[in-house]
């Protein structure tokens, strides 16, 4: 942040060890800004006041950030102990304005998902009378609360390699996964939750994408001896009493719904388009933070500007193997429990939970290592300087 003094009874000398100061302090005052949405530039207004009568000293500090404004006001004997004591008491009021800030995020995420159920009615009452508008209409703000899971997927495949196809967009995927919604809406399991259903669909549409990728593409080492989770499909879950499940080897999108519209036919209407969206990487990282409950004062990780935290993301996903990659973002990001995800991979919850332990060893490495660059260089070095075992005749 950027500081702007005011001062008021005091000297030169004075004035330069509190730039000084404030100098060493600036890592953790630039990290204190990120919280806020600020940078470097961002403006903290300080007065410092030397009053003939104990304590001499009182300054106080307004930081004004894109997500707010920041008071603080400290008092001491000494001049710089008063300084700490400002910069403390401002880090403690970003902190606490920050978590209620993320805690209304989350309750609001949770109440989202909590209403999702009332929607389920509507689409039990436009299905079977083949209103394909109205169901894409209904459903389609729960496919947007997806789209921050199905964006990130689809960078985070893209730069491993698995994904190269022109139709890669969040707009095409989308648009794939209301399809598969509409034709196989009748065999949806009626105890899973309707965003936990679509996500399935989002990855199933993905992993299309992925096998009609052509060329060779880069695939993890961690990931290679890991199987790729199993998604419920609505095709292969119990369907109601009172519906006939089509056999095994016909496609339930090809079995036609009750007067419903043609398989070819997107049931989206033609004016509705997928807004274009971007990841909330700060978003992203603050639920991360929040999920290994890391508050010291400073990381590196905090350290960081908002490209620097993009590229840490980036290769946290990148190096996670899928599964665990799925559990720590459905879980950490969005809102999903470890019932659901269990539910969803179709494995058992202690399986999900050892995953979501593994992930946060990595997470807490994301905020404390000094550079993963670094990091995976020094273990190349290790990697060729091992002396390799003769092989044996």
């Amino acid at each position: 942040m950027q500081f702007y003094w005011t001062y008021n009874g005091c000297n030169s000398a004075d004035q330069a060890a509190l730039a000084a100061a404030s100098r060493h302090r600036q890592a953790e005052l630039d990290a204190k800004a990120g919280l806020m949405g600020g940078d470097r530039r961002t403006p903290l207004v300080v007065r410092v006041a030397r009053d003939p009568v104990p304590p001499q000293w009182c300054m106080q500090a307004a930081l004004f950030a894109p997500r707010g404004r920041v008071q603080a006001e400290a008092r001491s004997d000494e001049m710089l102990d008063a300084l700490d004591r400002l910069i403390g008491e401002l880090s403690e009021q970003i902190e606490s304005q920050t978590q209620a800030a993320f805690a209304k995020q989350v309750e609001a995420a949770r109440s989202q998902r909590r209403s999702l159920d009332g929607i389920v009615p509507m689409l039990e009452t436009f299905y079977p009378r083949g209103m394909n508008d109205a169901f894409a209409l209904v459903l389609l703000p729960v496919l947007e609360s997806l789209n921050a899971y199905t964006l990130r997927e689809l960078h985070t495949r893209g730069a491993l390699g698995e994904i190269r196809s022109r139709q890669a967009s969040l707009s095409n995927v989308m648009h794939n996964v209301l399809m598969r919604a509409w034709n196989e809406f009748e065999y949806r399991p009626r105890e899973q939750a309707i965003d936990a259903w679509l996500v399935g669909f989002i990855e199933q549409a993905l992993e299309e994408l992925s096998e009609t990728n052509a060329g060779p593409a880069f695939t993890e080492p961690e990931a290679a001896s890991t199987p790729v989770p199993a998604f419920r499909s609505p095709r292969t879950a119990a369907a109601p009493a009172s519906v006939a499940k089509p056999p095994d080897s016909t496609r339930a999108s090809d079995v036609p719904s009750p007067r419903a519209a043609p398989s070819t036919h997107s049931p989206l209407p033609d004016s509705q388009k997928f807004a274009a969206v971007e990841r909330d990487v700060d978003a992203e990282w603050k639920a991360l933070q929040n999920l290994i409950d890391l508050r010291p004062d400073v990381t590196a990780g905090d350290q960081l500007d908002f490209a620097g935290r993009q590229v840490r993301l980036d290769r946290l996903l990148q190096r996670l193997p899928r599964q665990q990659r799925h559990v720590l973002m459905l879980h950490a990001v969005d809102g999903f429990s470890e019932s659901e995800i269990a539910d969803l991979q179709q494995r058992s919850p202690k399986a999900v939970s050892d995953d979501l332990r593994a992930a946060r060893q990595e997470v807490r490495q994301m905020f404390t290592a000094a550079d993963y660059a670094d990091i995976e260089e020094q273990l190349t070095l290790k990697d060729l300087q091992r002396p390799r075992r003769a092989h044996r005749t």
